[in-house]
């Protein structure tokens, strides 16, 4: 008998001898049809939830596809994609037998997505044990969200918990976290003239500009966090009043948490400095030429700042909401490295002060009749004769006043030109009278961080500096 001729043949109950290869092939090849009933396994489709791999008895064809039927003794390896897990426990391996696949295929079910961000500390337990956020997670699992310390809840939270259904769906959406703004952390550590030196963490908000392309790296200007992503300052400092044109993004740096004046001195472990991906102008700002009209900036860091008790945004009124309004000689509150006095060296020490708040109308009557032209619209003044004031290399900066009600600090005003000579008043851009610009700008930087690449092309033309008038802004310097 040749042994190897019955090993590639099938017995039929019949009696009949068929080739191996046509078990289970989907055709009829025994009269009695058992070449498609005994032993005969259907392979699972495949579908996002599994993946398989089949090994075939020896001798026979191996090259079946999902839905098929298989022989007897053909082995199943059946794997859960990533985001399933397979009901059974057991390990996933079957072989089709006369009485089907023993044993019996798995299936794999739903597990809910990985929560994570970076706004918040995520607790996930199961059975009252702790298990990790960042996994798939199964049916049960809870979740006990919480803001990050500076963090807080957007809207009002509905649901503490969050829990893994069986559908591999959770029963809530996760709320939002968001920066808070206004809050001074330091214990309450000489621009301004006859200032006193500002304590660390007590101006969380404030922020250096450096430029990176001169060799020293000098300080050009201050300005104010207000959003992880968004630094508000004078325009008059980002403008070529030569070309008339936005200045060059890539020459500059942002510092926070500095309260020393040297580019490369790190003052403390949180002081970090960042490249400014984006300048934007305001879109009626020519300078000199229309007095420092609409002198505000905003600065669009390449990387969001990591919020912390010492780097905190500032408060904004946005335009929904009633500003707050300083009555007149109400004191806002200023820092910067400016000269501590006329012709003096810029102060090695950030330097604080307060300043007493001077309406539109009454600082052009306080001005000199030849600088009254600086005191535009959208602008108001602050200072005294006799006490401190900012000095040269204070431009930028944010000038804060405090809503007694709420305890935060907002930004009111931001540093624009000192037009009186004997610099007893300085004229700030009302910010909230930008606010609308402001977020306008917010939005369009939220939109853009959250494409895998922007498109900045279509946004700006930079060879005219097309002004963008659905926004109001003019081009940013390209990188």
């Amino acid at each position: 008998m040749d042994y190897g001729l019955l090993h590639e043949t099938f017995a039929c109950k019949s009696g009949q001898c068929i080739s191996r290869s046509s078990i289970c092939d989907g055709e009829r090849d025994c009269e009695d049809g058992s070449d498609e009933s005994e032993g005969c396994c259907t392979l699972p489709y495949l579908t996002p939830d599994i993946t398989f791999t089949v090994t075939c008895p020896e001798g026979s064809k191996c090259d079946f596809k999902q839905g098929e039927t298989v022989p007897k003794y053909t082995e199943l390896n059946l794997t859960c994609n990533p985001g399933y897990k397979a009901e059974s426990q057991r390990e996933q391996f079957s072989m089709c037998t006369r009485k089907g696949w023993l044993p019996a295929l798995s299936s794999c079910k739903k597990l809910c997505d990985p929560l994570q961000t970076d706004n918040m500390d995520l607790i996930c337990y199961t059975n009252k044990k702790e298990v990790k956020c960042s996994n798939f997670l199964y049916a049960g699992v809870t979740i006990q969200p919480q803001c990050k310390t500076m963090y807080y809840p957007k809207e009002k939270v509905l649901h503490h918990e969050l829990t893994c259904h069986c559908d591999g769906k959770w029963n809530h959406d996760l709320f939002t976290c968001v920066p808070g703004c206004g809050i001074p952390h330091g214990k309450p550590m000489k621009l301004i003239s006859l200032g006193q030196k500002e304590k660390y963490g007590d101006s969380p908000w404030h922020a250096a500009i450096y430029d990176i392309n001169e060799e020293d790296k000098p300080l050009i200007c201050s300005g104010t966090i207000v959003t992880p992503s968004l630094i508000i300052t004078a325009a008059h400092c980002m403008y070529d009043q030569a070309k008339q044109e936005v200045r060059d993004s890539k020459n500059y740096e942002v510092a926070v948490s500095k309260v020393t004046l040297d580019y490369n001195k790190k003052d403390n472990a949180q002081t970090r400095f960042h490249k400014v991906r984006g300048i934007f102008l305001h879109n009626n700002f020519y300078g000199k030429s229309k007095n420092y009209s609409a002198d505000i900036a905003a600065l669009w860091l390449e990387e969001p700042l990591s919020i912390s008790s010492v780097v905190f945004p500032a408060c904004l009124h946005k335009s929904d909401n009633h500003p707050f309004n300083p009555g007149e000689n109400c004191n806002g509150k200023i820092v910067g490295w400016g000269a501590t006095a006329l012709g003096e060296q810029l102060s090695e020490d950030l330097l604080t002060t307060n300043l007493p708040f001077i309406s539109y109308s009454r600082c052009l009557s306080l001005m000199p009749k030849n600088s009254q032209h600086f005191v535009t619209a959208g602008k108001f003044c602050a200072g005294n004769e006799t006490g401190p004031n900012t000095e040269l290399g204070d431009s930028g900066g944010g000038l804060m006043f405090r809503d007694q009600s709420s305890g935060l600090y907002y930004l009111r005003g931001v540093t624009s030109t000192s037009p009186d000579l004997l610099k007893s008043y300085t004229t700030f851009i009302d910010v909230t009278q930008y606010s609308d610009w402001i977020q306008g700008i917010e939005n369009w930087i939220e939109k853009e961080e959250k494409k895998v690449e922007a498109d900045l092309e279509r946004e700006c033309d930079y060879s005219t500096l097309k002004v963008k008038k659905t926004v109001g802004f003019k081009c940013f310097a390209p990188k």
